[in-house]
């Protein structure tokens, strides 16, 4: 049997600029149940994360940032973290596989339909872009 792997529990997500929070924020945008960041209590939804085991975030993209938080089951991870209002704080959690599975479905769900919305959107535009086009043909050819 491999090595299982587990999170803290949080999904993540980063924001535009804003000025309580500073340039491109990584925000908690929900806690899951059964996880030990929201069993700690601590973290709440909108604080910011500002580094894991000591590795400023700022920059990193969600899925390098997860990777980091990701790890084998029952070992410590440290979050440096801070509240909209500006006070910051460190915990250290343990990862657990609590309900990775699911966390996992949930983020696949939430990319599957942004991914749909997004092609959509392309095809929506390249249908009227062909109508463009086509109207154009036929004006040259009267």
């Amino acid at each position: 049997k491999g090595v299982e792997m587990g999170g803290v529990g949080m999904h993540i997500e980063t924001h535009e600029s804003d000025h309580h929070y500073g340039v491109n924020p990584v925000k908690v945008r929900s806690l899951i149940a059964g996880g030990t960041a929201k069993s700690s209590g601590r973290i709440e939804v909108d604080d910011v994360l500002i580094a894991v085991d000591g590795r400023p975030v700022k920059g990193l993209h969600v899925e390098d940032i997860r990777g980091l938080i990701v790890g084998k089951v029952g070992t410590p991870v440290t979050l440096q973290m801070k509240r909209p209002e500006g006070e910051g704080y460190s915990l250290t959690l343990l990862r657990s596989s609590g309900s990775s599975s699911a966390e996992q479905d949930q983020e696949v769900a939430s990319v599957t339909a942004h991914n749909a919305a997004l092609f959509n959107h392309v095809v929506e535009a390249l249908r009227h872009e062909v109508l463009t086009l086509k109207g154009q043909v036929e004006g040259l050819e009267k």
